[in-house]
């Protein structure tokens, strides 16, 4: 498998049917394989689909939200790069294409990549052992960060504060207002100072900045014999490594046992990568950064249904977390949820 699929939205139908429409579309005319099956595998930011025919398997993702070719060329490269340098699994593009959205007069870009074996384990499930294989990974994800030489022309994002929280970063929010009350607005802007200073205190030399994969949560990590796989590089830029560590951090963040996975997954990185030992104390901080940035997905996914349904509740609930974060140093979860 490619990860536990996403559900398509429950209560719309019509956009299920265009997406679905698109992708068979594109497997037929760009890729040659009109006897292929097209399955949905996930529905939220982007739109992912299984194609399977009788001699292989690979998975097609549609850009729902437009990604250049630049972009996707630079994940090409840090993907070879990776694939070739290092022992991680990773999964490698093996066609750029386009489909054009009639009904919305517009080029739907895409990547065709290769099918990874393995199983996503849901977070409410993942254990200690887990959490040290998976930091094993980060850091020899890092340590090949530090010694790679981008090629000429090479164009991921900054996930720094600016990257993460500005008009130009990788969460774009064009009408702050309809998005959030002023009170939230001022949560969200204080933690954010917050996460300012941590970043201040970390230089940018390659020990501390450089590519990171930028969202491996749960569902983007298959365990295949004993080994992982990283799935979603779309987030891939040049960013903190304390960062690289708190989309997982803060997805069990409400777990009772938290401290205890938290614990194990610091030991083994830190052990590997010693020059973040110094700076544990920030890690709660880039945790809340996370947090920040969930709330601004949130907010620029409204078009998804079942994204609107639920944000609202979760960006109050999410404020008043950060809120309590601001009094204590520390992030105390209520929901796991998207």
């Amino acid at each position: 498998m490619t990860g536990s699929p996403d559900p398509a939205p429950a209560n719309s139908q019509d956009e299920t049917t265009v997406w679905l429409d698109l992708a068979r579309r594109a497997v037929a005319d760009h890729i040659g394989w009109p006897d292929a099956q097209v399955s949905w595998l996930a529905h939220t930011h982007n739109a992912t689909f299984l194609v399977e025919t009788d001699t292989e398997n690979v998975v097609l993702t549609l850009f729902k939200h437009g990604t250049d070719f630049d972009r996707l060329l630079s994940q090409w490269e840090y993907l070879c790069a990776l694939k070739l340098s290092t022992p991680l699994r990773v999964s490698a593009y093996i066609k750029f294409l386009s489909v054009y959205d009639e009904p919305q007069q517009r080029q739907i870009n895409g990547i065709l990549r290769d099918y990874l074996p393995g199983e996503s384990i849901p977070s409410e499930s993942i254990n200690a052992l887990h959490m040290t294989t998976i930091a094993e990974f980060l850091a020899t994800l890092h340590d090949f960060s530090e010694r790679y030489t981008p090629p000429p022309n090479f164009d991921l994002p900054r996930l720094d504060w600016n990257g993460l929280f500005g008009e130009a970063g990788v969460y774009p929010l064009h009408n702050l207002q309809a998005a959030f009350s002023q009170d939230q607005q001022a949560i969200m802007a204080a933690s954010a100072r917050v996460v300012a200073a941590a970043m201040r205190s970390l230089s940018q030399e390659p020990q501390h900045f450089g590519l990171i994969h930028g969202d491996l949560l749960s569902k983007n990590i298959l365990f295949h014999e004993a080994q992982i796989a990283a799935l979603d590089f779309e987030y891939a830029g040049w960013g903190y490594y304390l960062y690289d560590l708190a989309p997982l951090l803060w997805q069990l963040k409400s777990r009772d046992d938290y401290q205890q996975l938290a614990d194990a997954f610091w030991l083994q990185y830190s052990g590997l990568r010693p020059a973040a030992q110094p700076f544990a104390h920030l890690l709660e901080t880039f945790i809340a950064a996370r947090q920040i940035a969930s709330m601004r997905w949130l907010a620029g996914n409204l078009d998804h249904p079942a994204i609107r349904e639920h944000a609202p509740q979760l960006i109050q609930q999410r404020t008043e977390e950060l809120y309590s974060f601001l009094k204590t140093g520390t992030l105390v979860r209520k929901s796991r949820t998207l």
